[in-house]
């Protein structure tokens, strides 16, 4: 699922939906938060009702977006890095660019 990750999702409130309509993401909201466990993760809806899997916190990135509705974060997945830009109609996933991997110390 990692590479599948990556991609541009269309937005219905909470809900992302990918292009190939085969993915969808669920933006899900903590009611306790800590610098370690930010409001924000996202979760990946199974196919067949199984138990939904759990992908990353997402980490608000600075920028000026957020004057025009844009919110970007950043978030870990199987030693990945993405950046995630969220707008009201849309999503966008992609992994970072130079050092996207997380290296083990």
């Amino acid at each position: 699922m990692t590479s599948k990750l990556e991609g541009r999702y269309q937005r219905a409130k909470s809900k992302l939906l990918n292009q190939l309509g085969t993915h969808i993401l669920t933006i899900g909201h903590r009611k306790n938060t800590t610098p370690q466990k930010p409001p924000l993760y996202l979760l990946y809806k199974t196919p067949g009702g199984q138990k939904d899997k759990y992908i990353s916190s997402l980490y608000e990135m600075p920028g000026e977006g957020k004057q025009i509705g844009i919110y970007t974060y950043s978030m870990d997945f199987s030693g990945t890095r993405y950046v995630v830009t969220i707008s009201d109609t849309e999503a966008n996933i992609r992994a970072m660019q130079g050092g996207g991997t997380k290296k083990s110390v």
